[in-house]
């Protein structure tokens, strides 16, 4: 639903995570205003939960168990008492629904609808109306009391480490001390003196370490974390057979499934990211020529929220400039952007949008019965990280940053 938005869903996130406040999404379709009817997906039943507003896990079916809450249209101005019912119809197995009074006169198919709980009322700002989301976010606004930088605080860590890192940067270019994608991690580990790990716990005393390449006139994106599918619960059961059934012949003749995957639409494989909100699962699904989709793979939205949140308590995202001599890779630690908090709940709304998206990154071993994989790497943009994290801090190592 969200990816229908006609706004971007990650500039609007970005505005809320600056804040600290906590937001639910809706995306109303032609039909929902038609028939004044909104899916409560997964995200947005959520949302109610966390700020104790509703459970429909808790409510019956049918008219007599309806729940109105009080509600606010937020204007260029002002704003207009309204009420949002919350309902499970009789029929559909009582699918969760949402609506609010007066909203065909408020918004338009496609608007993307944000609510926000305060002082036991729910304010909804059509956020496609930019003149609507200034003032709603405004130090007059309805809820100026929400609207307080929340500062990351730069803690004793991280200032040590920062010192580090800058004595790096004065070193200028590096050998690598491995060929290859990892040897900029690497590299920058031994610099630091840490020993190399597997362990999934952060790199430097409590804080996350994340390095890659600055290459003039491309923007790489940024791994948040990897996650290997529950294959438990994936109709195509493993990774080698994902492979022999998805993949495709290098130049080398090697089996290899190395592609980017999005829920916005279909890569030139024909593979597309599903957001299941009724279920909270993410679905990585194959879709033919005629339109038919098969289901590959599945991942617990709950699951994936949790990774996220656990990765990125507190990380130094470290850019380097790179160089080739010798036949060996040099990098100059030039940059870091530092972030804290994670809004891991609104994982679901980023890949449903498209800001958000996996990578495959394995090929089948030559005994066929195994593959070897760099990770199911879900990414981002650098300019979509405040969409995650409230305001991240950018330091420079170098004048030539």
């Amino acid at each position: 639903m969200l990816s229908k938005s006609d706004v971007s869903v990650a500039a609007l996130l970005s505005k809320f995570a600056k804040y600290s406040i906590d937001v639910g999404l809706l995306v109303p379709t032609e039909t929902a205003l038609y028939k004044s009817i909104i899916d409560a997906h997964g995200d947005f039943r959520a949302f109610l939960e966390c700020n104790d507003i509703h459970q429909y896990a808790d409510q019956e079916q049918g008219q007599a168990a309806k729940r109105n809450v009080d509600a606010y249209f937020v204007y260029a101005d002002h704003v207009k008492k309204t009420t949002a019912s919350l309902y499970r119809p009789e029929t559909k197995l009582g699918d969760p629904r949402v609506w609010f009074y007066g909203l065909k006169g408020y918004a338009s198919a496609c608007n993307l609808i944000a609510c926000v709980w305060h002082k036991k009322s729910l304010y909804v700002v059509n956020a496609s109306q930019t003149v609507f989301l200034d003032y709603f976010l405004s130090s007059n606004g309805p809820i100026s009391d929400l609207i307080r930088r929340d500062p990351i605080l730069v803690n004793d860590v991280a200032v040590e480490l920062l010192g580090k890192l800058k004595e790096i940067s004065r070193k200028g270019f590096i050998r690598s001390i491995k060929q290859g994608d990892t040897g900029i991690g690497m590299t920058l580990e031994a610099e630091l003196g840490l020993a190399p790990n597997s362990s999934k716990n952060p790199d430097y005393k409590g804080i996350e370490l994340k390095a890659s390449r600055r290459r003039p006139g491309k923007v790489n994106r940024m791994t948040l974390f990897s996650k290997v599918p529950d294959w438990k619960n994936s109709p195509i059961g493993g990774a080698v057979s994902l492979v022999l059934k998805r993949g495709e012949l290098d130049k080398n003749g090697r089996l290899n499934l190395y592609h980017t995957v999005s829920a916005l639409s279909k890569n030139s494989f024909g593979l597309r990211l599903d957001v299941d909100e009724g279920r909270q699962i993410l679905r990585q699904v194959y879709v033919a020529e005629d339109g038919a989709v098969e289901h590959d793979a599945s991942w617990s939205l709950t699951e994936l929220k949790k990774s996220l949140a656990e990765k990125h308590p507190d990380t130094f995202w470290v850019k380097a400039f790179c160089k080739i001599e010798d036949g060996w890779e040099w990098f100059h630690y030039c940059e870091v952007v530092y972030t804290r908090r994670p809004r891991s709940e609104h994982l679901g709304a980023l890949i449903e949008a498209g800001v958000v998206t996996l990578d495959y990154t394995m090929h089948l071993k030559e005994s066929g019965a195994s593959v070897r994989d760099h990770g199911y790497l879900f990414k981002v943009f650098p300019k979509n990280l405040d969409a995650i994290f409230p305001e991240p801090i950018v330091y420079r190592l170098s004048d030539e940053a």
